[in-house]
C-alpha cells in the first residue's frame, strides 16, 4: 500500500482508518509522517492516543519527550507523560524525579489541574512513602485554592495508608469543613480512632466503607461501626495500660501509652448516634431496637423502656426486650412490676432456655431481696433443671443456703451449701470463691484444718486478702479453743493473721476488738492497752450514705418514741404503715406479717433485727430478748434511696425499746447503712447538713468519709456563715455501733 499522502489529504484518510478500526495501519502511516515532519499538533496526539492505546508505551515516551512536553507548553501534555511512566514497572529514583518534576510543571502552567494533584499524591504515598511530600502537596493544594472534597478524602486514604498521624491532622481539618453535617459525626469517630487511639487499621477499614458506601447512608457503615465501638470497650489493653506498682515503665512504654480520658464518652455517642441512624433508616427492625435499649439502660433507662416497648409493639411474644424490659423495671425499683413481668416470661408458650434461665435468677434476687428465702430457693433450683452446669447458679443456691444456716442454723441447710460450692469445684477447680466459701462451711462444722487448707487455695488468686487473713485468723483461734490441749501456737498464728488485717479492709473498731480478745489470751497487757486506745478512737468516726431529703424536710429528723418495755414506734416517713411483730424467745428472729408486708420494708426490718440481735449479744444484753415482743410501725413504701435510713431508724427505736431510754428527738441522722452496719459515703452533705440545721438539730451524725467534703463545703462558702459555728455539733461515725454507742451507752 502506497503510504505517501499530502497533509492536506491526511486528516481524511485517517478519518477512514477510524472508521474501518485498523489502528496498525495508522500508526505506521503517522510513524512515517513523524520522521518526515509533517505532523501538526492534532495529528501528534492521535499518534499518541493509539500508541497508549496499544500499550506501546516505549513508543509513546520517545514520541513525547520532556522536550516535546515544553514546545507545547500543555500542562495536559506534562500529565500524559507522568501518567506514562507511572505504567513502567521499574521505578528508578530517577524516574520518580521525572514524574514528580512533570506533574509540577503541569500544576506551573495550570496551578488547579486536579489530575496532577492525583498522580502527585499516588507517587507520594505509594513511591516515595512520604508524609512531609504529601503535607508540601496538601499546603500546595490550599494556595491554589484547591477545595476539591473528594481530593481531600484521596489524601487521607494515603496517609492512612503509610500509617501516618502528624500530618494528617491539617486534612481532618480541612474534611471536616467541606464534609457535610449528617457526615462529620462518622467522620469524627474516623479521626478519634486515627489520631487519638492509634488505631489506625480500624481507621482505614472505616473510612474505606464510609467513601464507598455510596451518596446516601447505608445500614452496614452503621453497623460496622457499631462492632469496631464494641471491640474498643472490650479491650482490655486499651483500658488497662498502668505497670504494676514494682515494674519500672520505660521511655517505650510512655510513648505507646494512650490517653483514654474522655474516650470512653466519646465512643458511647457515637454508638448512640449509629442506633438512631440504624433505627432511622429500618424503624421496624426489632434488633435494632433491642440493642439501642440495652445500650440505653445504664444511659438513660426511660428511653431504653420506650425502646423495649417499640419492640414489644412489633413483636408482642420477643423474649429478649420481655427480658430487658422486666430488669429494667428491677434497676428503677420497681419490683412488683418487676416480679410480675419476670413470672410472664416464663409462663410464656415460646421456650427459651436461656432467657428462662437468667429470669429465674433475677425471680431469685428479688425474693433474696425481700427475705423470700424458700422462693428464692425455688427458683433457683429451676434455673438448674435448665442450665445444671451453670456456676452461677450452684454459687447462688449455696451462698443462699449458708444465709439461711446462718439464721437457722440447719445442718441441713449447711450440707447444702457444702455440696453446691463442690459442685462449682467439679465444674471448674480456677474458683477460689468456691474455695473461700468452702472454707466457712468447714469452719462452722468446726472442721477448723480443713478449713485453714481451703482458706490457702483460695489465697492464691483472692484479690482481697484481709477476708482470708480474716477466716484464717478465726480458724486458728478456733484450734486453740478447741483442741484437747490448747496450743499457743495456733493462738500465735491466729494474731500474725489478724495483724495482717488493713483497718481499711473491714470494719476497723470490730478488728481492733477481735485483736483485743486474742491479745488478752496471750496476756500481751501492752497491745491490749493499745488496742483499747484504737477502740476509743473510733468510737465515734465516719458516716452514713443516701438520706432522702423529702425525709427531712417533711419529718424535720429521725424520730424515735418509747411507749413501753414492750413497743416502740418509729416514725420514718409519711407514707403507708406497715406492722412488723418481732417475738421473743430466747432468739431474735422476723415473726407475723411477713406475707402482708411490703417486700422492700420486710427486707429492711430483717436487716434492722439482725443486727440488733448482733449488737446486743456483742454487749452481752441478749437477755433482753427473752419474753419481749417488739411492735415497729414503719412506711409500707419506701424507695431504694430510703432504705438504708429506714434500717437504721429501726435499729435505734428497737434498742431505745429495749433498753427502756429514750432517744434525743433533736437528733439527725445523714446516710445509710448496710446490712452489716457499716456507714456509707453521703452525696450532697452540705446541703443535708444545712437543712438538719434549719430544722433545729442539735446534733448531727455524719459520715467520716465526707469530712474533707464538708471542709471544703465550708472554704467554698456554701454553707450559710451563719451556721458555721453550729459545726461543732456533727458527729463523725463509720459504724452504726459507734451511734449505738454514743446514744445507749452510760
Amino acid at each position: 500500500m502506497d503510504n505517501h499522502y499530502d497533509e492536506e489529504d491526511l486528516d481524511g484518510h485517517l478519518q477512514l482508518l477510524k472508521e474501518i478500526k485498523d489502528p496498525q495501519e495508522a500508526i505506521a502511516i503517522l510513524k512515517e509522517h513523524q520522521s518526515n515532519g509533517t505532523l501538526n499538533d492534532a495529528l501528534f496526539f492521535y499518534y499518541l492516543e493509539l500508541l497508549l492505546d496499544q500499550q506501546e508505551y516505549e513508543q509513546a515516551l520517545k514520541l513525547l519527550t520532556i522536550q516535546k512536553c515544553r514546545e507545547l507548553s500543555d500542562p495536559e501534555s506534562f500529565l500524559i507523560r507522568a501518567k506514562i511512566l507511572s505504567q513502567l514497572k521499574k521505578r528508578t529514583p530517577s524516574l520518580c524525579d521525572e514524574v514528580e518534576y512533570l506533574c509540577l510543571e503541569a500544576l506551573r502552567l495550570d496551578a488547579r489541574h486536579l489530575d496532577a494533584f492525583r498522580v502527585l499524591l499516588e507517587w507520594y504515598a505509594l513511591v516515595f512513602q512520604s508524609s512531609n511530600k504529601i503535607s508540601f502537596l496538601f499546603k500546595l493544594a490550599q494556595s491554589s485554592q484547591v477545595g476539591q472534597l473528594d481530593f481531600y478524602k484521596e489524601m487521607l486514604s494515603a496517609l492512612l495508608m503509610i500509617n501516618e498521624e502528624r500530618e494528617a491532622i491539617q486534612v481532618y481539618d480541612a474534611l471536616m469543613e467541606l464534609l457535610p453535617s449528617r457526615e462529620r459525626p462518622v467522620f469524627d469517630f474516623i479521626r478519634i480512632l486515627h489520631l487519638q487511639l492509634h488505631q489506625t487499621g480500624k481507621a482505614r477499614m472505616l473510612w474505606d466503607i464510609f467513601r464507598k458506601r455510596g451518596s446516601a447512608d447505608h445500614p452496614s457503615v452503621y453497623t460496622k461501626i457499631r462492632k469496631i465501638c464494641e471491640q474498643l470497650i472490650d479491650d482490655p489493653l486499651l483500658w488497662d495500660q498502668e505497670c504494676s506498682s514494682n515494674q519500672q515503665k520505660s521511655t517505650w512504654d510512655e510513648a505507646l501509652k494512650i490517653n483514654t480520658e474522655g474516650i470512653r464518652e466519646k465512643i458511647d455517642l457515637m454508638l448512640l448516634h449509629c442506633f438512631d441512624r440504624l433505627e432511622e433508616l429500618s424503624p421496624k427492625d426489632i434488633e435494632v431496637l433491642h440493642d439501642k435499649g440495652c445500650f440505653l439502660l445504664n444511659h438513660d433507662p426511660q428511653n431504653a423502656s420506650a425502646c423495649f416497648q417499640k419492640v414489644l409493639a412489633i413483636a408482642s411474644d420477643y423474649l429478649p426486650a420481655k427480658y430487658q424490659h422486666a430488669c429494667l423495671l428491677k434497676q428503677m425499683g420497681q419490683h412488683v412490676e418487676a416480679h410480675e413481668a419476670f413470672q410472664e416470661i416464663v409462663q410464656s408458650s415460646i421456650v427459651h432456655p436461656d432467657i428462662f434461665t437468667e429470669t429465674y435468677l433475677q425471680l431469685h434476687s428479688l425474693c433474696l431481696d425481700s427475705n423470700q428465702l424458700e422462693k428464692s430457693a425455688f427458683y433457683l433450683e429451676q434455673a438448674l433443671s435448665l442450665a445444671p452446669a451453670n456456676p452461677k447458679i450452684h454459687f447462688a443456691l449455696g451462698q443462699l443456703y449458708l444465709e439461711e444456716y446462718a439464721l437457722s442454723l440447719s445442718k441441713k441447710s449447711l450440707n447444702k451449701a457444702d455440696d453446691h460450692f463442690h459442685r462449682i469445684l467439679a465444674l471448674s477447680r480456677e474458683c477460689p470463691e468456691a474455695y473461700y466459701y468452702l472454707a466457712q462451711t468447714a469452719y462452722a462444722k468446726e472442721q477448723y484444718f480443713s478449713s485453714i487448707n481451703l482458706l490457702k487455695d483460695a489465697q492464691r488468686n483472692m484479690p482481697s486478702q484481709d477476708r482470708i487473713y480474716f477466716w484464717l485468723s478465726r480458724a486458728f483461734y478456733g484450734l486453740h479453743q478447741n483442741m484437747p490441749s490448747p496450743t499457743e501456737d495456733y493462738l500465735a498464728q491466729a494474731v500474725a493473721c489478724a495483724e495482717k488485717i488493713s483497718p481499711s479492709g473491714i470494719h476497723a473498731f470490730a478488728l481492733f476488738r477481735f485483736l483485743k480478745k486474742l491479745y488478752v489470751l496471750q496476756n500481751k497487757k501492752g497491745h491490749v492497752a493499745d488496742m483499747e486506745k484504737k477502740m476509743e478512737t473510733h468510737a465515734i468516726s465516719d458516716v452514713f450514705k443516701e438520706i432522702d431529703l423529702r425525709a427531712i424536710e417533711e419529718t424535720g429528723c429521725t424520730q424515735s418514741y418509747l411507749l413501753s418495755r414492750e413497743g416502740v414506734f418509729s416514725t420514718l416517713h409519711p407514707l403507708q404503715l406497715k406492722s412488723y411483730r418481732v417475738k421473743g424467745d430466747e432468739k431474735f428472729y422476723l415473726k407475723g406479717l411477713k406475707d402482708n408486708a411490703s417486700e422492700k420494708m420486710h427486707d429492711i426490718a430483717h436487716t434492722a433485727f439482725v443486727y440488733a440481735q448482733q449488737y446486743l449479744t456483742r454487749e452481752d444484753l441478749g437477755h433482753l430478748f427473752n419474753n419481749k415482743d417488739l411492735i415497729i410501725e414503719c412506711s409500707g413504701n419506701v424507695s431504694s434511696v430510703d432504705a438504708h435510713s429506714a434500717s437504721f431508724s429501726l435499729i435505734v427505736s428497737m434498742m431505745s425499746a429495749l433498753l427502756g431510754m429514750p432517744v434525743p428527738k433533736d437528733m439527725v441522722f445523714i446516710g445509710g447503712m448496710t446490712p452489716s452496719g457499716e456507714i456509707l459515703p453521703a452525696r450532697a452533705v452540705g446541703k443535708k447538713i444545712e437543712l438538719a440545721f434549719k430544722q433545729k438539730a442539735s446534733f448531727i451524725f455524719v459520715p467520716l468519709s465526707n469530712h474533707e467534703e464538708i471542709l471544703s463545703v465550708i472554704l467554698e462558702g456554701k454553707i450559710d456563715a451563719i451556721l458555721t459555728p453550729k459545726l461543732s455539733s456533727i458527729i463523725f461515725v463509720e459504724h452504726v455501733s459507734e451511734i449505738l454507742d454514743a446514744l445507749f451507752k452510760t
